[in-house]
């Protein structure tokens, strides 16, 4: 029968459990250099100090000799973090753990994806506490006197492909209460509740200094309309496929008349958080075009 992989937490209960009975290994012979090393490993935090968080934080406090702290993924509940400028980047990390001064080390858990992992990862670049240069890495413990030491980071969120997050939220309401304006018997209305980009860049007639998002950005959003009985479809915005030196945004619109459901996709990825001035006029007219795709409308027709 074939074998399914393993979940994260099933990974390390099990390697762990492998480990803690001797589970046979190849013989490797590494030079060390005879001094123990301790770092803590925590994963599942809690949130903003509850669920035994902040007691946990105390007990990690007392383990002075430990050199950094490693942590297995789901960093913060419930569904991740918005920003480098999250709240919870102080209730649930740096005022919890005001006593454990070290480095950390993480990486990400299907409740991060609940939010913008880009966030997480850009955090690095901001806060010498914190490490997560990637989606997936690898730390060589030399730094720390331990050559023979490698700790590999793995999401296995990503490797599955199963978990995905935000969970869809169905939203039964009546399409006469979401309709933006209406004219006669036709209703017109966002192609999606979220909007996937609202900022206007700047025209300025020449830029010298570069500009920066907040973080790279990977957003995706998918919008069904159920259309019950006596609607019907009367215009669908066209599909749009732009691009950038550092960005691409697809969007796509079609109608499935056995369902009579109305689809609506959209993925916007900027690899980038920094846009030299060279590009500059070249991605705000690009994000120009994603705001205008974004303000498009479907038109439903009422036809009794």
């Amino acid at each position: 029968m074939p074998i399914g992989l393993p979940t994260r937490r099933e990974f390390l209960v099990h390697g762990s459990a492998a480990l803690a009975l001797g589970a046979e290994a190849p013989a490797l012979a590494f030079p060390t250099t005879g001094s123990p090393l301790e770092f803590m490993v925590i994963g599942d935090w809690g949130r903003d100090g509850a669920f035994h968080q902040r007691q946990v934080a105390t007990a990690m406090a007392q383990f002075r000799n430990a050199r950094f702290v490693a942590s297995t993924g789901d960093n913060f509940y419930q569904h991740g973090i918005s920003s480098l400028r999250d709240p919870k980047w102080e209730t649930s990390f740096q005022r919890i753990y005001e006593g454990v001064p070290q480095r950390w080390y993480a990486v990400l858990g299907n409740h991060d994806y609940g939010g913008r992992v880009e966030a997480q990862i850009a955090k690095t670049f901001h806060d010498d506490r914190w490490r997560m240069p990637d989606y997936w890495f690898d730390v060589r413990l030399d730094a720390y006197g331990r050559r023979d030491a490698h700790l590999f980071f793995i999401n296995t969120v990503a490797w599955r492909g199963k978990e995905k997050f935000p969970y869809p939220a169905e939203l039964d309401i009546e399409v006469e209460k979401i309709y933006e304006f209406k004219a006669g018997s036709k209703l017109f209305m966002r192609p999606r509740f979220y909007k996937i980009w609202q900022t206007k860049l700047k025209q300025y007639e020449k830029r010298t200094q570069d500009y920066y998002l907040e973080v790279p950005i990977t957003k995706s959003d998918t919008t069904a309309f159920h259309l019950a009985e006596g609607y019907t479809v009367e215009a669908l915005p066209k599909d749009k496929s732009i691009s950038f030196a550092k960005g691409k945004y697809e969007s796509k619109y079609w109608y499935d008349e056995a369902s009579r459901t109305i689809f609506s996709t959209a993925k916007l990825t900027v690899t980038s958080q920094v846009i030299e001035p060279a590009i500059y006029e070249e991605a705000r007219l690009f994000f120009d075009q994603v705001i205008d795709d974004t303000n498009q409308k479907v038109v439903c027709k009422k036809t009794n």
